[in-house]
């Protein structure tokens, strides 16, 4: 397959996650600051099935800086999301 098509489908992909995320900021939920729990809520049940499906590792401190990376990503799609409300 040509590179091409994944330059391509890159940004396409993009600019449509951002008028969904725009649109469901806009339309359906009350407030920016409440997506970023619809999201932590989506994939803590994904975690859990892929866990069960796979077994649980023993992670350490990785698994310290993973949760800690995750919810430093978390705090950054309040400013995400808040942006997309306001343009």
């Amino acid at each position: 397959m040509s590179w091409i098509l994944y330059g391509v489908a890159s940004p396409a992909v993009f600019a449509a996650v951002n008028h969904l995320d725009a649109h469901i900021v806009n339309k359906q939920v009350k407030g920016p600051e409440a997506m970023p729990l619809y999201t932590a809520i989506v994939v803590f049940v994904l975690s859990v099935v892929a866990f069960l499906a796979a077994g649980l590792p023993n992670l350490g401190l990785s698994g310290v800086v993973i949760t800690l990376s995750g919810f430093i990503l978390m705090m950054a799609y309040v400013f995400y999301f808040r942006a997309i409300a306001v343009g």
